[in-house]
């Protein structure tokens, strides 16, 4: 697995955050392979986790701050899921044909 970061946006009612989100991926494909004469290429499916969403933080209040922390906190898997669900993920790169 790979660590892969991306910028994105929180926004409620109340307030706006850019937060950059930490995550864990990778394709859970084997890749090339030969079968019986038969050359293939198996990319699989892109598997991501989002392991941390840190707030950018830009002259808000010590209060401002922690009302976003907690946010973020009691709302990471719905949020999680979000950014997992709207990720640009990075192609694999397919080996040559050899033939």
């Amino acid at each position: 697995m790979a660590k892969y970061y991306n910028y994105s946006t929180i926004e409620t009612d109340d307030w706006i955050v850019d937060v950059e989100v930490e995550a864990d991926g990778g394709y859970d494909g084997i890749g090339s392979y030969e079968f019986w004469g038969f050359k293939g290429y198996d990319k699989g499916h892109f598997n991501l986790n989002v392991e941390d969403i840190k707030p950018q933080f830009a002259g808000e209040t010590e209060e401002e701050k922690n009302v976003i922390l907690k946010y973020i906190e009691d709302n990471f898997d719905t949020l999680a899921k979000k950014f997992e669900e709207n990720w640009d993920f990075p192609e694999p790169d397919e080996p040559p044909d050899r033939d």
